[in-house]
């Protein structure tokens, strides 16, 4: 399908639902006497690059022009049943618009087309679709949804069940919209005990039955798969780390090996918010293992580009975890507004976790697999503070998290020179150490009668010494319009680890979105 036809159907979807829309925003309508609800929005964003020198895996100027739009359909055919379709429509017109650009086809971004233009296939356009019976304290969802159980942002402790789709950068992408629904079911049993120091329980499960395996879609390596947000990896002097030759191993649809089984037991204990879970299931992310001899391509710009073979692997994952969320009135100040803070905790310990070795001076990289136990946790606490001299008519959110991934026998089953040479282990493309380290700091506010939201966001990794930093500007000009500006600024201190590869992808975006 042609650039000129995609851009059509996008334009067609826009006047369609804005054209149906009621005087309300959602469009009420009526199937067989039983109501139906449709509603959803229009989204476009640009951004341009404002990193700091030329190189390969950069490009100056706009490098995105991302349109999605989504519409979801509420349908209540009885008291107790409900039947939820939302569709999803994704494409980056900066395909179309660069692609007689020179220096967009000499570094290969071009040929990332077919991985970011436009998302086809039911898969993707299907965005979610189930059936929801809930009869008196009965739960049970059947159909392609999200199962979220963590209590943490950002961090994925205890939601291991859904996959996410970062293929399109860290930019202006709501953490939300990343994450990928799956064919899933759902049971959950809810009481209310009659007692004073016990509110409320639930019992939850949740089964993959592996309709269709979906892991995630990460940034990956080399123009030419993950666009101008691929790594910027140099494996000898002026080369570049492009794409790997994966070898797949994922299990077929419908496999047993693929099917995943969890369990909580989520309860209200003297208002104090505490779940204990498990999860038997598969790592979402993929593990690597060097399958050959790497091969060498030239870009059209003469840069020389190694590809490795890889062995592409996802592991089986068994975790058991807690969370635990209460507020503290104890703590809370008048002078500060009198509004206590909240304390969010969430720890797993993973079994037998399965990564790759990072290589180097000790051996070629993602040589082999390795087994490891690993305890995780996060710290968070939210705190709505008054700061009458900066905005005496709002509060100030105040969110900080602190994490912790710990390896168990770090240094088991590794060779003395790994040992020596104090080798990382590989999680996919990122690189672990035995003690791993990141804090998080979210500050915003509201003006003008709520309508204007400036935050800012910082993300450190303590471990491999690299920033984050986020600042934005929301303006709700009604229910229905809502515009967006802001930054992002990416900087590391590690040499070819965490941010630094990402250094010079730091930009500028807008975004603008109609809600119906």
């Amino acid at each position: 399908m042609g650039s000129r036809r995609y851009r059509w159907v996008g334009a067609g979807v826009v006047l369609a639902l804005l054209g149906s829309q009621s005087a309300s925003g959602a469009a009420d309508l009526s199937l067989w006497g039983k109501p139906v609800s449709l509603m959803g929005y229009v989204d476009q964003g640009v951004s341009t690059n404002i990193g700091k020198g030329k190189s390969f895996d950069n490009k100056d100027g706009l490098n995105s022009a991302v349109f999605s739009t989504l519409l979801e359909g509420d349908y209540r055919p009885g008291q107790d049943l409900k039947v939820y379709v939302a569709g999803k429509f994704t494409a980056d017109w900066i395909y179309p618009l660069l692609a007689g650009n020179q220096e967009w086809k000499d570094k290969e971004f071009d040929k990332s087309r077919d991985e970011l233009y436009v998302d086809t296939g039911w898969d993707k356009m299907l965005h979610e679709a189930y059936v929801t019976w809930s009869p008196g304290n009965f739960f049970l969802r059947v159909g392609k949804q999200i199962v979220g159980w963590g209590e943490t942002d950002g961090f994925r402790l205890m939601d291991q069940i859904n996959p996410v789709d970062q293929r399109r950068g860290l930019g202006d992408v709501e953490f939300e919209n990343t994450i990928i629904p799956i064919w899933l079911v759902r049971a959950d049993y809810h009481l209310q005990p009659q007692s004073r120091w016990l509110q409320d329980i639930a019992f939850e499960t949740v089964f993959n039955p592996n309709a269709r395996f979906q892991p995630d879609r990460p940034i990956d390596l080399g123009n030419d798969v993950s666009g101008v947000w691929a790594p910027d990896v140099v494996p000898f002097p002026g080369g570049q780390l492009g794409s790997s030759r994966y070898d797949n191993k994922a299990p077929g649809d419908w496999e047993r090996g693929g099917m995943e089984f969890g369990a909580r037991v989520k309860g209200v204990v003297s208002d104090m918010i505490i779940s204990l879970n498990y999860f038997n299931g598969l790592s979402n992310a993929a593990q690597l293992k060097l399958a050959g001899a790497p091969d060498v391509t030239v870009a059209p710009d003469g840069t020389p580009v190694l590809h490795l073979p890889l062995e592409q692997r996802y592991p089986r994952y068994q975790m058991v975890g807690a969370t635990f969320t209460s507020d503290f009135p104890s703590m809370s100040s008048s002078m500060l507004g009198g509004v206590a803070p909240v304390l969010r905790l969430e720890a797993e310990r993973v079994f037998n976790n399965t990564m790759g070795v990072e290589g180097g001076f000790s051996g070629p990289p993602f040589e082999r697999y390795i087994k490891k136990d690993e305890i995780r946790y996060v710290v968070g606490v939210d705190w709505k503070v008054k700061a009458d001299f900066l905005n005496p008519k709002a509060y100030f959110f105040l969110s900080g998290q602190f994490y912790h991934r710990k390896i168990l026998d770090f240094e088991k089953d590794q060779t003395p020179a790994e040992i020596a040479a104090k080798m990382d282990l590989k999680d996919f493309l990122g690189n672990v150490k035995e003690d791993n380290y990141i804090t998080t700091l979210l500050i915003n506010t509201t003006y003008l009668h709520n309508k204007l939201t400036p935050q800012f966001f910082w993300l450190r990794d303590m471990t491999l010494n690299g920033n984050m930093f986020k600042p934005q500007i929301t303006y709700d000009y009604s229910d229905k319009w809502h515009y967006t500006v802001g930054a992002l600024f990416l900087d590391g201190k590690t040499s070819q680890k965490g941010f630094e590869p990402l250094k010079r992808k730091d930009q500028l975006f807008a975004t603008v979105k109609y809600r119906f």
